[in-house]
Order: structure tokens, then C-alpha cells, then sequence
């Protein structure tokens, strides 16, 4: 397993914190529960906390599940989505004070401890072994040391921390994601996968399940698939930043690879692997585009795929026209004259540029080539051919005004056309 694809264990519990969740009051609350009518409001509560968090009203989210843990103090779910909610306003300490505050009151409650330890990292480890001493059978400790276990690389130690919530509360679908964490730092990855699978049963709809699936997928080098997940969980929370900030980096990580692909294919004259390469590297950094549309990189990457794309095509046109196969290279410049438009819309630096012209002139180049061919057996078509040419050597001086090499080729093509 390379760990060089993962987010680290900090991020990656920071990912799970910061999507929009759906899970309800924890059916294994802290010692001390509150009666059947409290937690009953409290669930009423957080469901309109998930609710204003869906339309983007972090505030009211904020109010709602601190109302949540007043209706039930000894929820562990309540208090600990508060604190999330608050972070996510970049209002952390307040949720940490107000843990301080009542474990100070209270230095033995193992809610408090779990509840202080979860928001500040100091001295983590100790409070959440002291909340399990002092209350052995209150599974969201064990949970809570299971993701510290994991943020300090133990993993062993995080594995048998999260079998013992399990087996405290076999139905908690987040204790099931928890441990499938531990297992893919482990390299258990099919093993890891299943858990992530039964962690489903108990939160269906829930963006954690992808979010952890597509970690595991790609510690396997499972792209494509680690993607695909990761789109699944955008999709089921459309506010939650860390999921479309992952697809991003995963996605630009995609489309290096597949132009590392066309680089190596193009030196070694596979032309039609070249071509798949690019335009699936194209097809990735359009998408991150479209989605942001002022990312850098991608802006950057984006053009330089189109015209790697129209290279590998005319390439292949190129060989065609040199094997006699006339039309099959006419197909080929025609697949390849979108691709040189597309990335003549864009933003070009100096250098995509010059990969610009270079693909008008080369297809200008064809496309005389074929008239000619045309033309000696007095085929009406070749006049086709020789507009084409022009419009290709124009496009380059509209790119390059200063092009010289384009300016003398479309005089070329204007004489072949004739009057």
C-alpha cells in the first residue's frame, strides 16, 4: 500500500467531521442518558441541524445541535456535532472551552473527557484511556481512541480499539467506518472494504461510506474507481468542502498520469495510445475546470492536453497519408480539428501556444497534402481540402499574428484554390 495517495489520518478524520452528516442520536449513549422524551428532542433537534447545514445556514446548524445537547447533555453525538459545526466557522475553541468547562466540573465523566479530548489534541491519548477506565462499556471512547491510535500511525493498537466499540454497539455505522480506516492503514484492503460495505447498511446515504472507500481504492492505485466514489460523496454533500477539495487533487493527479502516459506512447510512436491518453487527461481537467473555474492548474494542463490530443491524431494522419489510405487520414484530421479549436479558446501561456500553432500548421499541411492528391485525379473534393488548409493556417495566424511559416502556407493554399 502507498501511502504516498492518502490523505493523512489527521485530514482524513477531518474529512469525515466536515461533510454533512446524517447519522442520528448515538444508539449507545453516554453513562448517565438522558430519559426517552430528552433524546427524542434531541433527535428532533439535530435532524434540523442537518437540515440548515444542507441549505448552507451553518449558524442555525450551530444553534440546532447546541439546542440538541442541552435537550440531551450526556450525547455524545450532539456535543460532538456542535463542536464540528462550530469548527467548521473556524469557532473550535469555543466547543474546547466549553468541554473544559464542564470536565473541570466533572473530571471523572467519561463524556467530558471523550468530548475534550476530541476537540484539543493535547494530552488526547490519556483522557480517552481515563474515560475508558472510568466507564469500560462507553463505546464512543473506544471509537474516539481508535481515530487517535490512527493519527499517531498505531495501528494495531487503533484495530483493537475499534473491535472493542463494535462489539459494545454492533450497529453503529460510523465504529464500522472507523475500523475499516485501521484496516486500510494496515493493508488489509479487501478486508478494510467489506467493513466500509457493512458500515452501509447502518448509514445509507451517508457521504462517509465513499469518502472511506475511495481512501482504500486508492491506496490500491485504483484510480478510476477511488474517483468514482469520491464523486458519489460530492454528490450526497454538495456543501462539504474536503470531498470536492480530495476530487480535485485526485482528479489533476489523474490527468499528470495520463499525459505521462501520452509522453511515453508519443516517443514511442504509438500514436493511438497517445491519443487515448490525452484525451482522457483532457476529458479530467475539462470536468475540474467546469467545476472551478479558476483553477490554475488545470487552466494551465487543459489546453496543453487539446493539443496533444490534435498531435497524436494528426500523427496517425500523418501515417495514413503515407500508406495511401487517403480517407482514413482525412478522419483523422478531422478528429483532430476540434481538439486544436478547443484549445484555441483558451488562456494559452507562451509555451501551449506554440503547441497550438505547430498543430494548425501541421494539420494545414495535411490537408493541402490531400488536395493535391485530390486534385491529380481531378476530384472536385480537392477544392474541400484546400479551403480547409487555409482555415487551418488562418487559425494559426489568429493565434500567432507574427507566424511567418503560417502566412506563407495560406498564401499557398489561396493559390491552389485559385480564383
Amino acid at each position: 500500500m502507498t501511502v504516498r495517495h492518502f490523505l493523512s489520518a489527521a485530514a482524513l478524520c477531518l474529512a469525515l467531521a466536515a461533510c454533512e452528516k446524517k447519522t442520528s442520536v448515538a444508539s449507545h449513549p453516554g453513562p448517565g442518558a438522558a430519559p426517552p422524551g430528552a433524546i427524542a428532542d434531541a433527535r428532533a433537534l439535530l435532524a434540523s441541524g442537518e437540515a440548515a447545514l444542507r441549505q448552507g445556514d451553518a449558524e442555525t446548524a450551530v444553534r440546532a445541535f447546541r439546542a440538541a445537547a442541552e435537550a440531551d447533555p450526556r450525547s455524545v453525538a450532539a456535543w460532538a456535532r456542535w463542536h464540528e459545526a462550530l469548527r467548521g466557522l473556524k469557532r473550535g475553541d469555543e466547543a474546547r472551552r466549553e468541554f473544559e468547562k464542564r470536565l473541570a466540573a466533572a473530571p471523572d465523566d467519561p463524556v467530558w473527557l471523550t468530548l475534550a479530548a476530541l476537540a484539543d489534541r493535547n494530552g488526547r491519548e490519556d483522557r480517552l484511556r481515563s474515560a475508558i477506565r472510568n466507564a469500560p462499556d462507553f463505546a464512543w471512547a473506544h471509537c474516539a481512541l481508535c481515530e487517535t491510535l490512527i493519527d499517531l500511525k498505531r495501528y494495531d493498537e487503533a484495530l483493537r480499539a475499534a473491535d472493542r466499540a463494535i462489539l459494545l454497539d454492533p450497529k453503529n455505522g460510523v465504529f464500522r467506518l472507523q475500523k475499516a480506516v485501521a484496516l486500510m492503514w494496515l493493508g488489509q484492503s479487501q478486508d478494510a472494504l467489506a467493513e466500509a460495505d457493512r458500515a452501509a447498511e447502518s448509514l445509507p446515504g451517508d457521504e462517509r461510506v465513499p469518502i472511506v472507500r475511495a481512501q482504500i481504492l486508492m491506496g490500491d492505485d485504483r484510480v478510476d474507481e477511488a474517483i468514482a466514489e469520491m464523486e458519489k460523496a460530492a454528490k450526497l454533500a454538495p456543501l462539504a468542502q474536503a470531498p470536492k477539495d480530495v476530487l480535485r487533487d485526485w482528479r489533476l493527479s489523474a490527468a499528470r498520469r495520463s499525459l505521462k502516459e501520452f509522453d511515453e506512447a508519443f516517443r514511442e510512436g504509438r500514436f493511438g495510445n497517445a491519443a487515448d491518453a490525452s484525451q482522457r487527461a483532457a476529458g479530467i481537467l475539462e470536468l475540474v475546470v467546469r467545476e472551478s473555474p479558476a483553477d490554475e492548474v488545470a487552466a494551465r494542463l487543459l489546453p496543453d492536453a487539446e493539443t496533444a490530443s490534435a498531435g497524436a491524431l494528426l500523427q496517425r494522419a500523418s501515417a495514413s497519408l503515407r500508406e495511401g489510405k487517403d480517407d482514413e487520414a482525412q478522419s483523422f484530421c478531422e478528429r483532430a480539428t476540434p481538439w486544436l479549436e478547443r484549445a484555441g479558446g483558451r488562456k494559452l501561456d507562451q509555451g501551449s501556444r506554440e503547441y497550438l500553432t505547430e498543430g494548425w500548421i501541421r494539420l494545414g499541411a495535411l490537408q493541402l497534402s490531400l488536395g493535391d492528391r485530390l486534385k491529380e485525379k481531378g476530384s472536385a473534393k480537392a477544392k474541400d481540402r484546400f479551403k480547409a488548409a487555409l482555415t487551418a493556417f488562418e487559425s494559426c495566424i489568429a493565434a500567432d499574428p507574427g507566424n511567418k511559416t503560417a502566412a506563407a502556407m495560406a498564401a499557398e493554399a489561396r493559390k491552389a484554390l485559385g480564383p
